[in-house]
């Protein structure tokens, strides 16, 4: 796992792989081991272990697509009410708790609505894609529905849809994909056994997803969010550091006998970045 590309890319990274597992099970009932050693460990690759850096993969830049959409549809009755169901999903941290192939995420701090991450794909035996994203929250509803689109990277839609079950206080979350086939995976698999494959897992990671929101602790929840906030305060803090200290080092050279209050100017405003 990487812990650089979404910061090579102008983007505060908020969490990777690894924090997600750490934090796994921070919001689960402490009361219910069950249910909370259930959730899900973005970390663990039960079907891939996933590349890292130095490792055999094809980066996002080299991945073409055809024009095949493909569209899945998947729907899973959790055990709690609308409201818990769509704050869960509601932070997009949360997201890696149950989709195993999210390594990164980050947040823009002048586009609030954005999201960028990084995902890894591959299809049997063949090598990984590494996939990267930058989603707006176009649309939302609270307790209703979730809509994610792109505006850079790879060119996938997705929506969760949420609904109240008549015969108990259940909900029906129904999460919505849709994205062109890569060309290397059309050429090597072609449309149906990908499209089978990408079900399959989107079937599990839901399954994955009623365990952690059936799970939940929402007072743990909120402590949590809180917590995300003020890191991710801290990482556009440091962000606007790096972007000040890339455009100095990009700035002509300034003389080898500059002034010490100059020099001192210089790192204030980094330090104050």
């Amino acid at each position: 796992m990487t812990t650089n590309r979404l910061s090579s890319r102008g983007v505060a990274l908020c969490r990777a792989t690894g924090d997600a597992a750490q934090r796994e099970q921070e919001f689960s009932k402490s009361d219910d081991e069950d249910l909370a050693s259930s959730s899900i460990n973005s970390s663990s690759g039960e079907e891939d272990e996933y590349p890292s850096q130095d490792g055999g993969y094809t980066p996002f830049e080299f991945i073409e697509f055809t024009d095949i959409a493909m569209k899945h549809e998947v729907t899973v009755h959790v055990d709690r009410p609308i409201s818990d169901c769509y704050k869960v999903w509601d932070s997009r941290l949360n997201w890696m708790q149950w989709f195993d192939m999210i390594d990164e995420v980050g947040f823009h701090e002048e586009e609030p609505s954005y999201m960028s991450m990084y995902m890894w794909y591959r299809w049997a035996t063949t090598p990984f894609l590494e996939l990267y994203v930058t989603l707006d929250r176009t649309e939302e509803e609270e307790n209703k529905y979730i809509v994610e689109e792109p505006v850079e990277g790879f060119p996938l839609v997705a929506a969760v849809l949420f609904h109240s079950e008549d015969d108990d206080a259940g909900t029906a979350v129904t999460l919505r994909i849709s994205y062109l086939l890569p060309k290397v995976l059309y050429e090597f698999a072609g449309q149906m056994a990908v499209y089978a494959d990408v079900n399959k897992k989107l079937q599990k990671c839901m399954d994955k997803m009623k365990s952690v929101v059936e799970a939940v602790d929402m007072g743990a929840l909120e402590e949590m969010l809180k917590e995300n906030e003020q890191v991710l305060e801290a990482n556009f803090k440091e962000q606007r550091k790096m972007k000040k200290q890339q455009q100095h080092d990009a700035a002509p050279s300034v003389s080898a006998d500059m002034g010490a209050d100059t020099a001192a100017q210089v790192d204030k405003e980094l330090d104050d970045a």
